[in-house]
């Protein structure tokens, strides 16, 4: 369903804290991380550091860049 609708389900974690796998954020498929911010809330964007990102094996709070494109299922931990 998701891929037809050309949208994906990313996550969120606070430092320290498991991820919240109740209600993900919907974005559209090619989203970044600072896309996400943004759907989170306008000052996260200017306020931005950098974001840790859990992914399967490869990802596993790694830490990515602004520009760094999401798929569907990421768990993603912000830091501002």
């Amino acid at each position: 369903m998701w891929a037809s609708l050309d949208m994906i389900r990313v996550y969120t974690k606070r430092p320290g804290k498991p991820p919240d796998l109740k209600e993900p954020f919907v974005v559209p498929r090619e989203a970044t991380v600072i896309d996400l911010c943004a759907r989170i809330h306008k000052d996260l964007v200017p306020r931005f550091d950098f974001a840790r990102l859990w992914r399967g094996e490869r990802y596993t709070g790694a830490r990515v860049s602004a520009d760094f494109e999401l798929l569907d299922k990421d768990i993603l931990e912000i830091h501002a």
